[in-house]
């Protein structure tokens, strides 16, 4: 029986990554926001997840083959910088959630965002996550309450081992309407993984 638990433990795994967004500059113009933030993501001690057959995780280089060198990414700071249009601001810097399958065809994998970043105060600014080439995102895009997935099908259902990444689109809500307040806002990216 105890070892049925333990198996069974052992089969559903969540993954939580730790956004923290830091306007960094004292005082807002009238404006709104105007430069730029500093998001730190920390994946803890168990990233990137490896379980028998399968390693997934966020890594800051494209993979495409199960040799591929994985840059992990834990506890690296990224800025997200203002569009052109100086109405919101997105990760400037590569982030991927990558996997490599080499022999569990019994994986799901999906990211989820329950809410948004939100300062000591609770204030919050709303963000979304995606992956390119998907016009679908999780966070303020689906009220916080939905999950994307993002290993292609081709690649669950394969014979051989596969490899690859998506590049995650990370932006927030519009900053130029003058609600914004600056200090740290902290927020999840989850990354779930069930194996059946």
């Amino acid at each position: 029986m105890k070892r049925t638990i333990v198996a069974l433990v052992l089969m559903m795994l969540a993954v939580l990554s730790l956004f923290s967004a830091k306007i960094e500059y004292e005082a807002l113009p009238e404006s709104g926001l105007s430069e730029k933030l500093t998001i730190v993501l920390d994946l803890g001690p168990d990233s990137p997840v490896v379980l028998p057959g399968v390693e997934i995780g966020f890594s800051g280089n494209e993979i495409n083959d199960i040799n591929d060198e994985v840059e992990i990414i834990n506890g690296q700071r990224f800025d997200l910088t203002l569009d052109e249009s100086s109405t919101y601001a997105s990760a400037s810097d590569d982030i991927y959630v990558y996997w490599k399958i080499h022999g569990n065809r019994n994986i799901r994998a999906n990211l989820q965002i329950d809410s948004p970043l939100r300062n000591e105060n609770g204030d919050y600014l709303d963000w979304s996550a995606g992956v390119d080439g998907s016009d679908r995102k999780v966070g303020m895009d689906t009220y916080y309450d939905d999950v994307l997935a993002f290993i292609p099908q081709d690649h669950i259902r394969a014979a051989n081992p596969v490899a690859g990444s998506r590049e995650l689109e990370i932006v927030t809500e519009e900053l130029n309407d003058g609600n914004v307040v600056p200090g740290e806002y902290i927020g999840e990216l989850k990354l779930n993984i069930a194996i059946n």
